[in-house]
């Protein structure tokens, strides 16, 4: 064999590993699992438009986690995530969105100082605590949902997830390409020992 085509193996086994786990994250996410008594729903972070009003992505994801609410699934919803580039924050436009579609302001919480989905999870699952809630519907793109679970996970949070529906009209390219992303988030908590304490 050839070093230009060991070279391309070494290219081309981590790409196309790297493929598949992005495809599995992206299916994994798309589920909604049973909660019998969950204490709130937690919608994670994303992008605002420059006029900060929610990007596609997050929008889709208030609407799904109003749908839960009106479901019964929790009395409560938990908007989670900050961009300093933006007033208001990620959680408080999301939060205005779920007013806007009915939600009453006394079951909505924000928690926006995070700027990850890392602190998505620490300070959320702070805030929880402080409620004295453990169990929770989180809401987020199908291929983020597995991370978001693990990071819930260990901060104590017992975790059913539920993937925003509307994130499909992205196209499965595009969200192959977000869950690439999510593979290469995963490695770094791995590598930092996220999971494993």
């Amino acid at each position: 064999m050839t070093h230009w085509k060991r070279l391309g193996l070494a290219v081309a086994v981590p790409c196309v590993l790297a493929l598949c786990c992005a495809f599995w994250l992206d299916r994994w996410g798309h589920r909604d699992e049973p909660m019998a008594q969950a204490d709130a729903i937690v919608v994670l972070g994303c992008a605002l438009q420059a006029d900060d009003v929610p990007g596609p992505s997050l929008l889709a994801r208030t609407r799904h986690a109003v749908a839960l609410w009106r479901a019964k699934r929790a009395p409560v919803l938990l908007f989670s995530g900050h961009d300093a580039n933006f007033q208001p924050s990620q959680a408080q436009a999301a939060a205005h969105e779920a007013e806007r579609l009915g939600v009453p302001r006394t079951a909505i919480l924000t928690e926006d100082e995070s700027r990850d989905t890392w602190q998505n999870a620490q300070y959320s699952a702070a805030i929880l605590k402080q409620h004295g809630w453990r169990h929770i519907v989180l809401v987020s793109d199908p291929g983020h949902l597995w991370r978001g679970r693990q990071d819930f996970r260990h901060f104590g949070i017992d975790v059913a997830v539920s993937g925003a529906p509307e994130a499909d009209a992205l196209g499965t390219p595009l969200r192959v390409v977000k869950a690439c992303r999510e593979v290469l988030s995963v490695l770094r908590d791995v590598a930092l020992l996220r999971y494993w304490d």
